[in-house]
């Protein structure tokens, strides 16, 4: 039998490991809920506050178990799939406090393709050549209001149980998301899963201006924004309507401490109206980040100096010129301890 360990000092090392991330760190946190119940019960609200570090079709089957009798109907009626039933012995979704949504919906996607694999090719083995192209293109829709369906009820299933969300990825750089299964994350139903949201993180090389200024009527109380926004996909008007979601999305915060612009390059005088969104949070403000920013087509940064309580001010691989960057070089800023160009 293993040696008794406080709680607390139990919860100081799960901590631990799981801001690791790393897949050595999570297995071990895994391993400390085999180890007995005390263990358990305070290794499991730890590894379940931020299931979604990658992309697995068992995290999916583990939170089915928790939907309602409705919630579960919802799901069969679109299509005849089989769901687990069994209680589950701890309530996971309640723990949930980091939410990747690109991971989100790819185990989705990985728990549908296995859970469908043998029906699909016992039906493409018994049609033509002609009619198997059209099956396919039927089951594509089918399995896509699946998904839909599917990742809609999981979600309210969320705000039956109680989650409270503190930080929402939005990450969709490498393998993109449609813009319907974005969107999904807008819908009625679900805005109270998002309302408690403190940390945002999104990254996207494609246009974003509808889920940026839909989200600012949703999420009103984020203290820290992780940005990467690319603009590859809208040339013909060099991101305004980008840059405009965004500053919606900044000046309805309540109380922003913490912004990051990465590769801000392609968005010319655009970036303006970011900048006066920013002064908006002046008050608050305390860490502004700016990593591969073009503003030399802007003018002078005032909206920047004039965010009096900044404790660290980062201007990293920026271009700049001397009228951008003078008001900085004339502000008081008597908080600030750090600042990297």
């Amino acid at each position: 039998m293993s040696p008794f360990i406080p709680h607390l000092i139990l919860r100081d090392i799960f901590l631990y490991l799981s801001s690791e991330d790393s897949s050595i760190a999570l297995s071990a946190l895994h391993s400390c809920m085999l180890v007995n119940h005390h263990w358990c019960s305070n290794a499991v609200p730890i590894y379940w506050s931020k299931p979604f570090r990658h992309t697995s079709a068992s995290l999916i089957n583990t939170f089915l178990h928790s939907l309602s009798s409705s919630e579960r109907d919802a799901i069969t009626r679109v299509h005849d799939i089989s769901l687990p039933t069994t209680k589950p012995y701890h309530n996971y979704p309640l723990y949930l406090r980091d939410f990747d949504y690109w991971a989100f919906m790819k185990s989705i996607k990985a728990y549908i393709a296995k859970a469908t694999m043998t029906t699909t090719k016992g039906n493409e083995s018994n049609t033509l050549n002609g009619a198997r192209g059209r099956r396919r293109e039927t089951h594509k829709s089918d399995y896509e209001n699946l998904r839909h369906v599917m990742s809609t009820e999981i979600m309210k299933m969320f705000i039956r149980v109680g989650v409270k969300l503190y930080h929402l990825r939005v990450l969709t750089w490498e393998d993109q998301l449609d813009s319907n299964e974005y969107l999904l994350l807008l819908q009625p139903e679900l805005h109270s899963l998002l309302t408690p949201v403190r940390e945002l993180e999104i990254a996207a090389c494609y246009q974003k201006s509808v889920f940026l200024s839909s989200l600012a009527k949703i999420c009103r109380n984020i203290l820290s924004m992780h940005l990467t926004l690319a603009n590859w996909g809208s040339p013909e008007d060099n991101g305004k309507a980008e840059m405009l979601g965004l500053s919606e999305l900044i000046k309805a915060q309540n109380s922003l401490t913490r912004i990051q612009f990465w590769t801000f390059r392609h968005y010319g005088a655009n970036i303006g109206y970011v900048l006066e969104a920013i002064q908006t949070q002046a008050e608050f403000l305390t860490d502004i980040h700016f990593h591969d920013v073009n503003f030399t087509a802007t003018k002078p940064l005032n909206n920047i100096a004039a965010c009096y309580n900044l404790e660290r001010l980062t201007l990293k691989g920026c271009d700049l010129n001397g009228s951008a960057v003078s008001p900085l070089l004339y502000a008081r800023f008597p908080r600030l301890g750090r600042v990297e160009g």
